[in-house]
């Protein structure tokens, strides 16, 4: 089994980053070190996060998958995977599928799906 933030290459153009149970600041800071680490040893066409196990995101967090896009640069799609739960909502309210696919801020699209308001 892989190690938080170890790397799973299916083949050299592809980067498959397990994420932890918990990405906040201490995860994302090691997170950030990783994929620097890398970014700078490879060029990947695709990098997949993987959230099967993250059961717990803080803005750390968030803003650690950002800093991440920015090291692997546009020419490497990037994909979410696995998030269920409140890791799937917070992702979804902040857009990040979107900015990190388009590398652009989230559009306030009607037809996009939105959380349920809470009574």
């Amino acid at each position: 089994m892989a190690s938080p933030h170890h790397p799973t290459t299916n083949a050299s153009s592809e980067l498959r980053l397990e994420m932890p149970a918990r990405l906040d600041f201490d995860a994302a800071r090691k997170l950030i070190a990783h994929a620097q680490q890398c970014s700078a040893t490879g060029k990947y066409a695709r990098l997949c996060l993987d959230f099967r196990k993250t059961q717990h995101l803080d803005t750390a967090g968030l803003g650690s998958l950002l800093v991440v896009a920015e090291h692997f640069g546009v020419q490497t799609q990037i994909e979410i995977e696995g998030a269920v739960g409140m890791v799937r909502q917070l992702l979804d309210m902040a857009c990040l599928d979107e900015v990190l696919a388009h590398g652009k801020a989230c559009s306030l699209d009607p037809t996009r799906p939105r959380l349920a308001k809470q009574n």
